[in-house]
């Protein structure tokens, strides 16, 4: 096998005993029926960073941050037992710290609760309301971004329940994705605007299209066919959808203009201030992970301090926990906040974001763009 193809075959073996950590092949399928014994794979990660043909930084760069979290993932499957902060620094190269944030007024808790259970989307009318937001985002993508080679693609939504997650992308190749919205989770129009956009364009879609055709298809990169969850690669991908809905809406302000507009909400532009300082609340979570997996604190403990700093209800708390405490999304959560300021700089600024979308990138490859 040609050293590509030995690193997808690594991931989707390993991948059997830690489902999730794949989250999209669409390379040959023949490297689907190779199996490898789990006894092998560290030897497997060692022989492929030690043989790493690219030599150019970006490739090189990239290629040894994913073959390292790779390396961490085995340790993990093999049993071995590593520290919650540790695994995630191994994976991610991000060191996670309990963080501090300003608790919101009685009058801002206020108003987010009322953003929360304002103008929530009918069960029946949620994919339709998706396809008109992602038509919106296309368009503005296509304005703002018309630099990119966007490929022909198609996205597909359908609707779920019971899972640890409000919506997902799941990449299947061919550039086309199928976006899975929890209806366990209420969605409000401001809310799921945002999320649209996550997940579609200018989000984890077009990011995965793009890279299928430039990178895969006319690059013949066999291993951009495999795109993992617990590898650096996550932080990049996470941080353009993270940022998404401000490419294509600047702000708050023009988020609600476009909801009232097109589906009739009667949001208040001046409720884009406390939309700001809800998003500080972002820290919540990964606070949560840290007491939880770290700390060791109960179950019960991490939902009270989900529904006291949040003022969210137990069922929504519960929501958040399901995800928090979850194998894989419980150390993957740091990539959003990580990732939104780490690309948060490069919104606006064609050099720094044609890369994102056009190269596989790890953090330290992506911060030379910004210089």
């Amino acid at each position: 096998m040609k050293w590509s193809e030995e690193y997808v075959v690594l991931a989707l073996n390993i991948n059997r005993h830690l489902p999730g950590f794949v989250d999209s092949f669409f390379g040959p399928g023949k490297l689907k029926r190779i199996r490898l014994e789990k006894k092998g794979f560290k030897s497997s990660c060692d022989k492929l960073l030690n043989s790493i043909p690219y030599k150019d930084d970006l490739n090189y760069e990239f290629l040894k941050s994913q073959i390292e979290a790779m390396k961490a993932v085995v340790r993990i499957i093999n049993g071995e037992e590593i520290p919650y902060k540790e695994k995630i620094e191994l994976i991610f190269g991000i060191k996670p710290r309990f963080q501090k944030f300003k608790p919101l007024s009685e009058e801002e808790l206020r108003l987010i609760d009322g953003l929360r259970k304002k103008h929530i989307i009918q069960e029946t009318d949620i994919v339709e309301v998706s396809g008109k937001v992602m038509e919106q985002c296309r368009n503005v993508t296509d304005e703002k971004l018309g630099f990119l080679p966007i490929p022909e693609n198609r996205v597909e939504f359908r609707v779920t329940r019971e899972k640890p997650w409000s919506a997902y992308n799941w990449y299947i190749g061919g550039l086309c994705s199928i976006i899975d919205i929890n209806l366990d989770v209420p969605h409000t129009f401001q809310r799921w605007i945002r999320t649209v956009a996550h997940e579609v364009f200018p989000g984890h879609h077009l990011e995965h299209a793009i890279k299928e055709s430039e990178i895969y298809r006319k690059k013949g990169l066999v291993h951009a066919s495999v795109l993992l969850t617990l590898a650096p690669e996550s932080i990049i991908s996470e941080g353009i959808a993270c940022n998404a809905w401000k490419i294509i809406f600047s702000n708050h302000r023009g988020l609600l203009d476009f909801s009232n507009k097109e589906f009739g909400t009667d949001y208040d532009k001046s409720l884009s201030k406390v939309m700001r300082r809800a998003e500080e609340l972002s820290s919540v979570s990964s606070n949560a992970a840290l007491m939880y997996h770290s700390d060791k604190k109960s179950k019960e403990e991490v939902i009270g301090y989900l529904m006291e700093n949040l003022r969210i209800s137990r069922k929504e708390a519960e929501q958040r926990f399901s995800f928090i405490g979850h194998d894989i999304w419980g150390l993957y959560l740091f990539n959003y906040d990580f990732g939104e300021k780490l690309i948060e700089g490069a919104v606006g600024n064609k050099e720094a974001i044609e890369p994102v979308y056009t190269e596989q990138l790890v953090p330290l490859t992506f911060k030379r763009f910004l210089d």
